[in-house]
């Protein structure tokens, strides 16, 4: 988590990153102001993900980090879901 914590600290300027508990994502995403990005691998991603979420594999490095730069910083929301 630290990892994507610092990529996106790196590829921003004066942005905040925030770790939010369960409770919390689940009232922004019900706002339906937010672009829900999932950043695992397909298979991982085909196995289940959020509804209405989109994939952005982190380990297609190029395809990434073309993604991240994309991104709406006020309303993005990664999700890196392990385990």
């Amino acid at each position: 988590m630290n990892f994507l914590i610092n990529l996106f600290k790196s590829r921003t300027s004066n942005t905040n990153v925030e770790v939010v508990e369960k409770s919390e994502f689940k009232k922004l995403i019900a706002r339906n102001d937010v672009k829900i990005i999932d950043v695992r691998t397909p298979l991982e991603f085909n196995r289940g993900h959020i509804e209405g979420a989109s994939i952005s594999n982190i380990f297609n490095k190029n395809k990434f980090l073309k993604d991240l730069k994309s991104l709406n910083k006020k309303n993005s929301v990664c999700v890196l879901s392990i385990g």
